[in-house]
C-alpha cells in the first residue's frame, strides 16, 4: 500500500503559515494584555503597540500613563485634524499632544501622545471614551477603554 501525503502548493502553504502566524500573534498579545501588570515592562510595551484603539489598566499605585500612536493621512494633502476628547469617568485628565495633526502630503505619517491621569478613587472599575480626530472631510475615532484596579 502506497503511503500518500497530501501536499499544499507553495502559495497555499505560504498563505496558511502567514495566517497562522497572525492568529498566534493576536492571541499572544491579547493574553499578555489580559495577564500583564501595567507597571511591568511587557505591559508598557503592549500599550505602546500602534493599535487603532487604546486599552489601559491602572493599578492602585499607578496615577499616570502615556501612550504614543502614529497615524497616516488617508485624506488629501494639506489636511488638518483637530483632536476632540470624550471624557472618561475615573480620569482626572486626558491631554493630547499635539492637539492638531497637520499633514502636508497624502500618505504622510504623524505621531501624537496621550497622557492619562487617574482620579484618586474611581466610582467605577471601568471607563470608556474616545479621541476623535476631525478634519473638514473626515473623522477618525480612537476608542479608549480603562480598567481601574
Amino acid at each position: 500500500m502506497e503511503d500518500r501525503k497530501r501536499r499544499l502548493s507553495p502559495t497555499t502553504s505560504t498563505i496558511f503559515i502567514l495566517c497562522l502566524v497572525y492568529i498566534l500573534s493576536i492571541s499572544t498579545a491579547n493574553a499578555a494584555i489580559a495577564e500583564a501588570d501595567t507597571s511591568s515592562s511587557l505591559s508598557t510595551y503592549i500599550i505602546q503597540l500602534n493599535y487603532p484603539s487604546i486599552s489601559l489598566r491602572f493599578t492602585a499605585s499607578l496615577t499616570t500613563l502615556s501612550v504614543t500612536r502614529t497615524v497616516r493621512n488617508v485624506g488629501p494633502a494639506n489636511s488638518r485634524y483637530k483632536s476632540v476628547i470624550d471624557p472618561i469617568v475615573g480620569l482626572d485628565s486626558i491631554v493630547v499632544s499635539p492637539r492638531d495633526l497637520v499633514f502636508t502630503k497624502a500618505n504622510q505619517t504623524a505621531s501624537y501622545r496621550v497622557d492619562f491621569a487617574r482620579k484618586a478613587t474611581s466610582a467605577t472599575p471601568y471607563g470608556q471614551g474616545a479621541i476623535t480626530w476631525v478634519s473638514a472631510q473626515h473623522s477618525v475615532r480612537t476608542p479608549v477603554s480603562v480598567e481601574f484596579q
